[in-house]
């Protein structure tokens, strides 16, 4: 085999050149040639710069083909491909340790892709929105719906927001007459549930989506949707797979995906891919829009946009936002919303209330119909409070997942800037019982370190719900305990300089 040599890497001011080998199946041959790279880039950046200088000699080849291996030994099995993400090192490339970049003999010939019959969408989705009831609810509890948490924070009068922001006139006092919707659906590409369902649209969906609309917009290659583990973020992918294919992007081509079952959306309706001949075509155009539920068995180096919709937790999770860090929060569910709800899921106000003292916002939990066994692990998750984790969580402002039992007395609450909402998030007691409930094992516990962490994060806005929370119930319990207190307090001027001592008998 004739081998064309490649060059030795060379810190420049911005590239690199490295020294590859080009394996070419097909012909039986080797080729060398010279690619520039920034320092520190990863594997994939590598391989595609290959690609690109090779594009003549590899036709119908696309990068993802390509495997990267570090020495010949690796032609016979003996050693796996490089990861694409793996950064490439300084010894890499160099003269004696060169790359090679091998072209699999089964790349070649391209096949022809496979046809299937169309899946019609009215098959998947066997109805359009209807309106299920008609609620009045006064402003502040319609914006705590849409955006959870802090959405005082949001800008009324910030250009950049455009329609995400509540409008003027929906912050006025007063109440008005709100529609919630469902839509049926039949929908199988979705992470463990039989897609068979009628979806409850919460309010926070359609400002979700106008979000995902701009980025699809801006073309934003990664693009995360998180949240509490059980807030239904698949429920969010299926309506929005629902609202795309109810009016598609001109230009573009949705695909949909969960682990390894991937379909294409076009005018006859879904069909499944079946060849990875077509599934690679799909994954280096631009024109894409893929839509990820949970995860997916080809996660990484799609070209167009890509939208993953998963708990906190997920192992790739973090690379794949990366190269963009583009990122929701979907809030959990208010008690109202649930009781909303509940007309829909055929449970009581009561039963609803009831599980959302031990729950809080989380559907999964208060829509149940085996809750006894969430009630038992509920308790076991008070009784396993650990003072040190749950102010990690808090102060790091950890992400909570299914792996943690944090999950269960913690939610994550969405953060809004004035120029985008629900990018960021805070830690906070899902309902005030799970607050008191904790508040009494770490009192009992670990008091020292419970108030010192109180105490030093004092003016820690990303800690202050959760202070805020534990300070209110030490109070309640301080005036119970007596009949008589004493308030010493101090009334501030605006410039926060001068004040005036007063005190007040309880």
């Amino acid at each position: 085999m004739v081998f064309e040599k490649l060059i030795c890497i060379i810190c420049w001011r911005s590239v690199r050149e490295v020294w590859y080998v080009l394996v070419y199946s097909q012909a039986n041959l080797s080729s060398a040639d010279t690619v520039l790279i920034p320092p520190n880039s990863h594997v994939v950046r590598f391989r595609d710069a290959v690609h690109a200088k090779n594009t003549a000699i590899l036709p119908g080849i696309v990068p993802l083909q390509l495997e990267v291996v570090t020495n010949k030994a690796a032609f016979g099995g003996k050693d796996d491909p490089l990861d694409p993400g793996a950064e490439i090192g300084e010894q890499l490339g160099k003269l004696e340790d060169k790359l090679f970049v091998v072209v699999p003999a089964e790349a070649y010939p391209t096949k022809r892709m496979k046809t299937m019959s169309p899946q019609p969408r009215q098959e998947w989705f066997t109805s359009e929105l209807t309106v299920f009831c008609s609620i009045e609810l006064s402003s502040d509890e319609w914006l705590a719906m849409k955006y959870g948490g802090m959405f005082q924070n949001l800008s009324l009068n910030d250009k950049g927001m455009e329609d995400n922001e509540p409008s003027n006139e929906s912050m006025t006092s007063g109440s008005d007459m709100r529609d919630f919707q469902t839509f049926d659906m039949h929908f199988p590409v979705l992470m463990g549930h039989s897609g068979e369902a009628s979806v409850f649209v919460r309010p926070c969906y359609e400002e979700l989506f106008k979000l995902l609309l701009k980025d699809i917009d801006e073309r934003n290659r990664s693009v995360g949707i998180t949240g509490n583990p059980g807030i239904g973020k698949s429920l969010f992918y299926a309506y929005c797979v629902f609202r795309l294919t109810q009016e598609p992007i001109d230009g573009r081509t949705l695909i949909v995906n969960c682990d390894g079952k991937y379909a294409v959306y076009g005018p006859d309706g879904f069909r499944y891919i079946t060849t990875i001949e077509e599934l690679l075509m799909y994954q280096d155009n631009e024109n894409v829009i893929r839509l990820i539920d949970g995860r997916s068995t080809h996660l990484f180096t799609w070209v167009g946009v890509s939208i993953l919709f998963t708990s906190p937790g997920y192992a790739h999770y973090k690379t794949f936002l990366k190269p963009t860090c583009v990122e929701y929060v979907m809030p959990p569910w208010t008690e109202q919303e649930l009781c909303i709800a509940a007309q829909f899921a055929g449970i009581t106000n009561e039963e609803i209330n009831n599980r959302f003292q031990v729950f809080g916002g989380i559907a999964r939990y208060a829509f149940s119909k085996e809750v006894d066994g969430h009630f038992k692990c509920a308790t076991q998750a008070y009784s396993n409070v650990n003072a040190l984790q749950i102010i990690n969580v808090v102060r790091g402002r950890e992400e909570v997942n299914e792996k943690m039992y944090p999950h269960r007395l913690l939610h994550m609450f969405p953060q809004h800037s004035e120029s985008r909402a629900c990018r960021g998030f805070y830690v906070t007691f899902g309902s005030n019982y799970n607050a008191e409930k904790v508040y009494d094992k770490l009192m009992n516990d670990s008091m020292d370190q419970l108030t010192a962490f109180m105490v030093a994060n004092a003016e820690d806005t990303n800690s202050s719900s959760f202070c805020g929370k534990l300070f209110e119930i030490f109070c309640h319990r301080l005036w119970l305990s007596s009949n008589q207190h004493r308030l010493v307090g101090k009334l501030l001027h605006n410039n926060s300089q001068a004040s005036q001592e007063a005190e007040y008998s309880i």
